[in-house]
């Protein structure tokens, strides 16, 4: 025990080391005219020093204790991040001399690997340039960004890299400045926040979402998603879907098959067009009471095929037992003229079995 409460004051210091070389960097970003290029370097300088040991202290503690082996990957993501922090500020402070034989490509190089170096927890999104996933898109890319104060140029990197299709050849001849990012930010705009187009985009997956080759609750379950999402997102553009229930209830029955569609006339008690919404609930309501009743018949199903299995191997003696479904048919007499009889056989033939 006790040599446990050494090592973990020892993995402590090196905790310590890396707090206190994070407060110096986030006190260099909050007062950057204050920043003192040398203090920092020689507390990154200490905190690798400290973490030289950190890979003998926290085995020993593993060793002694299995759920230390969870506390490993927070040390290590601390410190590679803080690490890498100071490192991109050491460099951006004395950046080393770019041969001018290839400049733009230099440039390029140089902002990779700081970027790289600077990010390594970061999960950028990505998009390949469906309309409809542009907003999700881009609100989650400046969420994520904006939280490491990247500069532009670092941005426009990881937008970059963040395209495919149409979306990346929109972009791809703008150089990495900082100026560009929102150069770039503004062409995508321009061609993917556009009403008219979004709005058709939309109602086109509707109109051509597939005809369902089977009612099954997965694929009812799919469609009514669908409908759902763009839907929603048609309102959110201020389209009038609440005016198109004929259309939208159309196309919907169109979609599925002609008993499902049967039954959800009988839901209704009059010859007015009802809300798309209603035939959306309706088929939300049928997937999920198939997938329930499928689950009980299984079951039921295995009960069956369990207690068969019993019966089968379950020895029986019919002077003994009687099958239940035929003592239902006999009457209340008939019934205790048949017990009793068991009875006198039963009693002589144990009499028997004792003379022998």
């Amino acid at each position: 025990m006790a040599d446990f409460t050494r090592l973990k004051r020892q993995r402590g210091h090196i905790q310590a080391m890396i707090t206190t070389l994070k407060k110096i960097l986030d006190a260099s970003d909050e007062y950057p005219d204050q920043r003192n290029i040398n203090y920092i370097r020689s507390s990154l300088e200490s905190a690798r020093k400290a973490f030289e040991k950190f890979e003998r202290i926290q085995g020993q503690l593993e060793e002694l204790d299995e759920k230390e082996i969870d506390n490993r990957a927070a040390y290590v993501q601390l410190y590679n991040l803080e690490v890498a922090r100071a490192e991109t500020l050491l460099q951006e402070a004395n950046p080393p001399p770019i041969p001018a034989v290839d400049q733009a490509a230099a440039n390029a190089a140089v902002v990779h690997t700081q970027v790289a170096s600077a990010l390594p927890p970061i999960t950028v999104p990505t998009f390949d340039g469906a309309p409809e996933n542009w907003f999700s898109f881009f609100n989650l890319f400046e969420a994520v960004l904006d939280e490491y104060k990247l500069k532009p140029v670092k941005k426009l990197h990881f937008l970059r890299t963040a395209l495919s299709g149409k979306a990346a050849n929109a972009i791809e001849s703008l150089e990495l400045t900082d100026e560009n990012y929102q150069v770039a930010v503004s062409i995508l705009k321009d061609r993917y926040e556009s009403t008219r187009r979004l709005t058709r985009r939309h109602w086109s997956v509707l109109r051509e979402y597939p005809r369902l080759q089977k009612d099954s609750p997965a694929a009812i379950s799919q469609l009514v998603d669908t409908f759902n999402q763009h839907t929603r997102a048609l309102e959110n553009l201020k389209a009038p879907v609440c005016f198109w229930d004929i259309p939208l209830v159309d196309l919907i029955l169109s979609k599925i098959g002609s008993t499902t569609a049967w039954h959800w006339e009988l839901t209704l008690s009059d010859d007015k067009i009802p809300p798309y919404k209603d035939l959306l609930k309706f088929l939300e309501k049928r997937a999920v009471c198939r997938d329930n009743v499928r689950n009980d018949t299984n079951s039921s199903s295995s009960k069956q095929d369990h207690n068969s299995k019993l019966n089968h191997h379950r020895p029986q003696t019919q002077a003994f037992y009687s099958n239940n479904n035929a003592k239902q048919h006999l009457s209340n007499h008939q019934h205790e003229t048949l017990v009793m009889l068991q009875f006198r056989f039963f009693t002589t033939f144990t009499h028997s079995s004792r003379s022998i």
